[in-house]
């Protein structure tokens, strides 16, 4: 869960921190918080790492959006 403060705040305890119910939370055995070292260059890192990651390569190697090659623009059609 994201904290509810919009940053997680150290000097309060978990369940303030994420705003569930402690009924709810009580169902859990561990709970483990990620925080976020608010690293703006690392950040940048880590986003264009990703967006290689996902972004669409056609069958001849060109990159670009998925619809920028649609099978209707196939350069090899006969028209």
């Amino acid at each position: 869960a994201n904290p509810v403060y919009g940053q997680y705040d150290r000097k309060r305890r978990i369940q303030e921190n994420i705003g569930l119910p402690d009924s709810l939370l009580s169902r859990f055995d561990l709970l483990f918080v990620v925080l976020d070292q608010m690293d703006p260059e690392n950040d940048r890192r880590i986003a264009a790492h990703v967006i290689r990651g996902h972004r669409y390569q056609n069958a001849q190697g060109r990159v670009g959006h998925d619809s920028d090659y649609d099978d209707d623009d196939d350069e090899t059609s006969d028209e």
